[in-house]
C-alpha cells in the first residue's frame, strides 16, 4: 500500500487494519539452472509520504499513521540452485520491509501502533556445486519526520517480529543477514517508543567461507543536515529527545556460522537500542527484559550491546548546553548483553549500557523495583557520567568501564544495594568476577555493596578472583 498526501496547511495519511483482518504480502523468487542461477524475492508492506507545504516552505501539520490490531505478514523469499559443474554460481537475494513513514511539516508526526501481530520475514537460500552468495535483509518500521516539531512514535502491545535468514550451501560460499525492528530519524527529533509486549529481531547467516549477521532492535538518529556556504555552516539542529520505554520483552539476536576456521570468517553484531545525535536529552526506561545476543561458531567476531549512545559531531554543529542530560533507568528490569563464539554453548559479557560516546552527560539510574534489577554485561561510561544505585537490589554481572578507565561516578544511596556477582561454578555464562572502575565511588549511610567471595582449593587463588572496586576517590 502506497499513500502520498500533501496540503497547504495540513495533510495526513492513515492505514488501519482491524482486529479481524489479515494482510499478507509475499514476494518469491526461485531459480534452478545447470550453470548459473539467480533468484530475488522481495516483499513490501506500506509506504506513506506526507508533506504540508506553503510555497517552497514546509508548513502546517503533517501526520502519517498506521494502526494494526489484526495480522500483517510481509515476506520475501529467494531460492537459487546451480546443479551442474563446479563453475556454476548460485545467487539469492531476499528482502522484506514492513512500513516506511515520512512526514514533513512544521508539526510533523509519524505514528505506528501495533496491538495485533506484525511479522516481517526475509529468507534467502542458495545451493551450488561451486559458488554461492546469499543476502537477506528484513526491516520492520522506518519512520522519518522533520519540522519545527518532529515526532516519531512507535507503540507495540502485540507481537512484533522481524527475521532475516541467509543460508549458502557450496564449497565457495558467503552469506549475510541484516535485520532491524525499528528506525526513527529526523531533525530535530522527538521519539516516543513503547514496547509493552513481545518484540523480537533476529538475523541468521550460514555459509562455508564467510558469514555475517547484524541485528538492531530500535535506532534513533538525529543526523540530518548538510554543509552550506563558504563558512561550511551545518544546516542540521540534530537534537534528540523524548522517551523510550520497554516494559515487555525486547530480544535481539545476531547469529553467524562459517565452517571456515579462519579468524573473522564469521561475525555477528547485535544492538538493542541505539541513539545518535549532537544533543541527547531523551529518557530510556526499562522495567521489562532487554536481551541482546551475538553468536558465532569457530570463534568468530562478536559484538553485543544493550543500549548504545553515540555522538554526532558535524563541523559547526549544535553544541550541548550545560543542562542537557541523557537519562537511562533500569527499574527492576533485566538487561542482558552477551556474546558466544561457540554457537551458544557458553557466553561472555557484551556491553549492557554504553554512554562513553554520549554527546552530553548521562545519568544511569539502577533501581531494584519490586524484586531486583539485573544487568549482565559491562557498563561503559565517560568522565562526566553518573551511575546511581537506589531503591532496592541491583544484581550486576559485568564490569563498569571494561577497559579499566577510572572515569565517571558511582553512588549507592541509603536505599540501594549493588551486588557484584562472581559465580564460577557450573555457570555457562561466567566471564570472570564483576568489578567497578570509576573516578568517584560513594556509599551513603545505609547503602550496601554486596560481593560474592567464592572458595577455591588455594585461598590466594580465590582472593585474586574476587570482585573489586577501583576508584581514585572512595567515600564509604
Amino acid at each position: 500500500v502506497y499513500q502520498n498526501a500533501s496540503g497547504a496547511t495540513s495533510a495526513s495519511a492513515t492505514i488501519t487494519n482491524a482486529a479481524t483482518k489479515t494482510i499478507t504480502v509475499s514476494g518469491t523468487g526461485d531459480a534452478t539452472a545447470t550453470n548459473d542461477a539467480y533468484a530475488g524475492g522481495f516483499g513490501y508492506g506500506f509506504s506513506q509520504e506526507v508533506t504540508a507545504t506553503v510555497g517552497t516552505e514546509t508548513d502546517g501539520v503533517g501526520i502519517a499513521s498506521i494502526t494494526n490490531s489484526g495480522t500483517i505478514n510481509i515476506s520475501g523469499t529467494a531460492s537459487a540452485s546451480a546443479t551442474d559443474t563446479a563453475a556454476g554460481v548460485a545467487d539469492a537475494y531476499a528482502g522484506a520491509f514492513g512500513a516506511y513513514q515520512s512526514a514533513q511539516a512544521t508539526s510533523a508526526s509519524a505514528i505506528f501502533t501495533n496491538s495485533g501481530t506484525f511479522n516481517i520475514d526475509a529468507n534467502a537460500h542458495a545451493t551450488a556445486v561451486g559458488t554461492a552468495s546469499v543476502d537477506a535483509y528484513a526491516g520492520g518500521v522506518n519512520q522519518f519526520a522533520t519540522g519545527s516539531a518532529a515526532l516519531v512514535s512507535f507503540t507495540n502491545s502485540g507481537t512484533f517480529t522481524v527475521d532475516a535468514v541467509a543460508a549458502a550451501d557450496a564449497p565457495d560460499s558467503d552469506a549475510y543477514a541484516t535485520a532491524y525492528g525499528y528506525i526513527g530519524s529526523g531533525d530535530p527529533l522527538t521519539g516516543a517508543f513503547t514496547n509493552s509486549s513481545n518484540m523480537g529481531v533476529s538475523a541468521n547467516a550460514t555459509a562455508a567461507l564467510s558469514a555475517g549477521a547484524g541485528a538492531l532492535g530500535a535506532g534513533f538518529y538525529a543526523t540530518e543536515g548538510s554543509t552550506t556556504g563558504t563558512d561550511s555552516n551545518w544546516t542540521g539542529i540534530n537534537t534528540l529527545g523524548g522517551t523510550v520505554s520497554n516494559s515487555g520483552t525486547l530480544t535481539v539476536t545476531a547469529s553467524a556460522a562459517a565452517s571456515d576456521t579462519e579468524v573473522g570468517a564469521s561475525s555477528a553484531y547485535a544492538t538493542g537500542i541505539e541513539m545518535e545525535s549532537s544533543v541527547n536529552t531523551a529518557t530510556i526506561t526499562n522495567t521489562g527484559t532487554l536481551s541482546v545476543s551475538a553468536i558465532t561458531g569457530q570463534g568468530g567476531i562478536t559484538e553485543a550491546t544493550g543500549i548504545r549512545i553515540l555522538s554526532f559531531t558535524p563541523t559547526n554543529g549544535t553544541v550541548p548546553g550545560v543542562d542537557d542530560v541523557l537519562t537511562i533507568n533500569n527499574n527492576g528490569g533485566t538487561i542482558i548483553a552477551r556474546r558466544s563464539g561457540d554457537g551458544g554453548a557458553t557466553w561472555t559479557h557484551g556491553v549492557a549500557i554504553d554512554t562513553s560516546d554520549s554527546p552530553n552527560p548521562a545519568v544511569i539510574n539502577l533501581t531494584g523495583g519490586a524484586v531486583k534489577g539485573v544487568i549482565y554485561g559491562g557498563i561503559d561510561v565517560s568522565s562526566v557520567d553518573t551511575i546511581n544505585v537506589s531503591s532496592g537490589l541491583t544484581e550486576f554481572d559485568g564490569v563498569v568501564n571494561p577497559g579499566g578507565e577510572l572515569e565517571g561516578q558511582l553512588n549507592i544511596a541509603a536505599t540501594g544495594t549493588l551486588y557484584l556477582k562472581d559465580k564460577p561454578w557450573a555457570n555457562t555464562s561466567y566471564d570472570g568476577p564483576s568489578a567497578v572502575n570509576v573516578d568517584d565511588f560513594n556509599i551513603a549511610a545505609g547503602g550496601t555493596l554486596a560481593v560474592d567471595l567464592p572458595t577455591a582449593p588455594v585461598a590466594a587463588d580465590a582472593e585474586l578472583a574476587y570482585p573489586v572496586v577501583t576508584a581514585n576517590t572512595a567515600n564509604i
